[in-house]
């Protein structure tokens, strides 16, 4: 019974010390690209359009609809999307210490290690909310036959978070399946048919605008030393940091005897590797979902006693350690940073009023956000012919490139006709032009 206290202060402790940490920093946080990006789509972009979108970058709805009502109305940016962010973070850290199998140690180390501690809880994306889902999936592992609409439902909703989360989603939801078909004669028909028809309706709408939208190529490469660049792991530990994740799989797989969980750890990993080596490059946060995979086999293993876990613990803390980016801090390209940065120092947003700005994707966009207090109109190139918004609109009309970044359907050589009427840049990379 001391024990058991012990363990209770100790979980209320680190969850307390881990929101302390975490609370300051997230609302001090300059919001990167790909985050105010994601902000920018839910303010900007009409519900039709979320099926192209989502083809495009792999971030499912959940995310959209969660910050959407903030970002349509333009409330407090960026801080609606920073805490709900963090607040499934410290959510996902309070599921793990509650219902998680592990020893305090394991658990220390994953709700300090980096990815908790700096990225997740921080950087407001889909993240945060998918790994939430996923342990709370975890939890209810064991008892997916008692209660298999909310198991259901759990693994509809984390699968429409990201498409990373919805790689680990897709094995667990087969063996659910299987686990149903095996368990027939025992389940009320009417609850089996619904269980199936919420994977199902969740399954479709996370793959639907992928299959219609096919176009994850475009952001692979052959150059393999890039994706080793991409996991940002200092050179001198990258070999003990892959070799610790190999010795951790390796030890999960042998040691268990469950068919189910080999496969959830064979097929989650396979497939990760596929998406990362073939169908999107990504960067070290897409990486860390390996670590989320080891740590959801261990959760969801029957097979392998706490005390026989210590190796793999070992290993996966050292990984968990070994994980720290180079440079802490940005994600997302130093040029749209610095812009942003340059944007806010010069209050270059005085310089717009009552007209309207065209951007030729959302590169620019998160930058952009404090020009509507100006009655500034912010509109897509790729959404109209350039000419016809000309032609319909009285107001003075700016166009605004990235020359490094070339999303949709403004090409380089459009840049040419536009030269005549620059009228600002910055760093020879991003280019006002003034067209009425």
């Amino acid at each position: 019974m001391k024990i058991r206290h012990l363990d209770s202060y100790i979980a209320i402790f680190c969850v307390i010390l881990f929101v302390f940490i975490t609370f300051p920093k997230m609302i001090n946080h300059y919001p990167s690209y790909d985050e105010a990006w994601n902000y920018c789509v839910s303010r900007y972009m009409k519900l039709q359009d979320y099926n192209w979108y989502l083809a495009q970058h792999g971030h499912t709805i959940i995310w959209y609809l969660l910050i959407m009502p903030f970002a349509k109305l333009n409330i407090a940016y960026p801080y609606p999307m920073l805490i709900i962010n963090w607040f499934f973070a410290v959510m996902a850290i309070f599921v793990l210490w509650v219902k998680a199998p592990f020893n305090n140690f394991f658990k220390i180390i994953i709700t300090f290690s980096y990815m908790m501690l700096h990225y997740f809880s921080i950087f407001a994306r889909c993240y945060s909310i998918g790994i939430f889902g996923l342990f709370c999936v975890a939890s209810l592992y064991k008892n997916q036959i008692k209660r298999p609409i909310l198991y259901a439902v759990l693994l509809g909703l984390s699968a429409n978070t990201s498409a990373m989360a919805s790689i680990l989603v897709l094995p667990l939801a087969l063996i659910f399946i299987n686990n149903l078909i095996k368990n027939f004669k025992m389940i009320d028909k009417k609850i089996l048919f619904v269980s199936i028809g919420i994977l199902i309706l969740c399954g479709g709408i996370t793959l639907y605008p992928c299959i219609r939208y096919s176009v994850f190529s475009n952001y692979t490469t052959n150059d393999i030393s890039i994706y080793f660049e991409r996991f940002c792991i200092p050179q001198k530990w990258t070999l003990i940091a892959i070799s610790s994740y190999v010795f951790s799989f390796g030890y999960l797989f042998f040691k268990s005897r469950n068919k189910a969980i080999k496969f959830f750890l064979v097929f989650s990993t396979c497939f990760l590797i596929i998406f990362l080596f073939r169908i999107y490059i990504g960067m070290f946060w897409h990486r860390f979902f390996f670590i989320i995979i080891l740590i959801i086999t261990m959760w969801i293993n029957n097979d392998i006693k706490i005390k026989n876990k210590l190796f793999v613990i070992f290993s996966l803390s050292m990984l968990l350690l070994l994980f720290v980016p180079v440079e802490i801090g940005l994600s997302g390209d130093e040029i749209e940073y610095k812009f942003g940065k340059e944007f806010q120092k010069n209050n270059w947003s005085n310089k717009f009023h009552d007209c309207i700005l065209l951007v030729s994707g959302y590169e620019m966009q998160p930058f952009l956000m404090d020009v509507e207090k100006n009655s500034v109109q912010i509109l897509l190139y790729s959404y109209g012919e350039l000419n016809q918004i000309i032609a319909n609109n009285d107001k003075p009309i700016y166009l605004i490139i990235n020359k490094s970044i070339n999303h949709f359907d403004m090409e380089p050589k459009d840049l040419t006709k536009f030269e005549d009427k620059k009228t600002d840049s910055f760093q020879n990379q991003i280019f006002i032009y003034k067209l009425k």
